[in-house]
Formats: structure tokens, sequence, C-alpha cells
């Protein structure tokens, strides 16, 4: 079922849901059942009463602040993130923010488009995975003006190459200079090599 919802086919998860409900017919299995029950209704079915564990009972009643708190009580933060989903603006982002923080970029990319449908912008937090990643935690564009002075241009040579004004690149370089604890462009030019 995660598969097809996270493939936004909402439709062939409920299916499967429903087929999985009807195979524990003759038995009673709250965590399975609440869990098949709360897929249906995650991707916008109704599901039929079946007896559910905590988590999922308060999901399924609507109440998705309680049982993405239950949640994390048990150290699931990945159902937590899940349970947010049905929640307002800021527990959209904080869903958002959780799978991010797992590396579950999948169930974030879900965590996106169910935020775009809402009208809910994602807040940005913290610098991009590049930026992060370089040694320096210069961004991409900082990183294209950094090569540029360590091949001795000017700002102007700078702007003209990239497209941008020259007040921007100003900025830019000022930024590359702070970032790499340098004082003039000749000792960053000296670092770029």
């Amino acid at each position: 079922m995660e598969a097809f919802w996270l493939a936004e086919d909402d439709e062939r998860a409920q299916t499967e849901a429903h087929h999985g409900l009807a195979a524990l017919a003759d038995r009673t299995h709250p965590w399975l059942s609440g869990a098949l029950a709360c897929w249906i209704h995650r991707c916008g079915g109704t599901p039929p009463p079946v007896p559910a564990a905590e988590p999922y009972e308060l999901e399924l009643a609507g109440n998705w602040a309680d049982a993405a708190a239950r949640w994390e009580e048990l150290g699931s933060p990945y159902e937590a993130a899940m349970a947010r989903l049905a929640g307002d603006a800021p527990a959209l982002r904080q869903a958002l923010t959780g799978f991010e923080d797992l590396g579950a970029r999948p169930a974030a990319a879900r965590a996106r488009a169910v935020m775009r449908a809402r009208g809910v912008r994602p807040i940005r937090s913290g610098p991009r995975a590049a930026t992060r990643a370089n040694p320096y935690g210069l961004t991409n564009r900082e990183m294209d003006v950094f090569k540029l002075l360590g091949e001795g241009l000017s700002d102007a040579a700078i702007a003209n190459q990239l497209y941008i004004s020259p007040k921007t690149t100003g900025h830019q370089v000022g930024a590359v200079l702070a970032k790499l604890s340098v004082h003039s462009r000749h000792e960053a030019a000296r670092k770029a090599h």
C-alpha cells in the first residue's frame, strides 16, 4: 500500500488495503487492521470499522495530533510524520521535516505534494544538502563565483559570465570571502588553487 501511496496511486493503495482487511476477516489483530484502515483513510477512502491499536484509532478518529504524539512516545517518528499529514500547515511542515530527517525522500516528496495540493508552502530549514556538503559551506552559486575568483576575474567579468548584476556579484564575492575567512580576492584565489 505504501508503495502505491508514494507513487500517488491512492486508488490502488486503498484496493490493496481492502484486500488485506478481507484476509483478516476471521482474526482480530488491532495493529494490522488499524494500519490497513489508516491506509484507506490516508488515501481518501472510508475504512470499515475495525479494531485498531491506539495510535491508529486516534488517527482514524481525526485526532492526528494525539496520534502523532503517541507515535513519538512509541519511538516511531515515521508514523508520527504520517499522522501529521492530516494536520494543519505547521503539522505538514513538521511532517516534511520528519521525513527529511529520516532520509525518507519518497515520503518527503509525497508530503510536498500534499502541501502543494493544500496550498501550504514548505519553509526552508537550513542549507541545502550541496551547501552542507561543501567544505566551506558555499552554495552552488557561491562555488561558481569562487571558481571565477580563482581565475582572477573582476566583479564585472564574473557578473557577465554568470548573467547576474554587478551588485549581486558584489554580495556573492563578499559572502565567499566571509565563508573562506579571507580578507581579499587574492587570498580567495589562492584557496581556489
